[in-house]
This record gives C-alpha cells, sequence and structure tokens, in this order.
C-alpha cells in the first residue's frame, strides 16, 4: 500500500542557497532509490515536504528526517495511508 505525509519544519540553522540545492538534490536521489516521490520547498527558514511510497519506506524516511539536525520544530501535517498506485 501507499501512504503519503506532509510535514513542516524550520531550518535548525540558516541554509543558503548552495546548500538548499545539496540537500534537495541528496534527497531527490535518495528517495528515488526508495520509490518516494513528493516534493521538498523551502522558504523564510521553514521546510515544507510531501512524501509519499510504500507505507514502510515514507515511516523509515519520516523517522530519519525527524533525527536530521537540520530539521527542528517538525510537525506532522497529514497523513493518508492504503493508498493505492
Amino acid at each position: 500500500m501507499i501512504k503519503s505525509i506532509s510535514y513542516i519544519s524550520r531550518f535548525s540553522k540558516p541554509m543558503d542557497q548552495s546548500q538548499l540545492q545539496q540537500l534537495g538534490d541528496a534527497a531527490a536521489e535518495k528517495n528515488k532509490s526508495l520509490d518516494i516521490t513528493g516534493i521538498l520547498m523551502a522558504s523564510g527558514g521553514l521546510f515544507y515536504q510531501v512524501l509519499e511510497g510504500p507505507e514502510e519506506a515514507v515511516d523509515q524516511l519520516y523517522a530519519a528526517i525527524a533525527g536530521d539536525s537540520r530539521h527542528t520544530d517538525l510537525l506532522l501535517l497529514q497523513t493518508e495511508e492504503g493508498l493505492t498506485s
């Protein structure tokens, strides 16, 4: 089954455009390897991300994000489970 989540978080420290680009590129590569799609946006010191993919992979990735030192004040906005592709 497919799971979708969306969250926001604050940058734990300021990031410049180059750092954000590197983060986005690395996230896209990792997500592709996990069969996860979505979108990552960053503006005003905030991240907004939607992740969609296999339930276990999404849960593991979200847990990794929760433990990532680049994020603070992580807030899960929405979860949808049992979606079909």
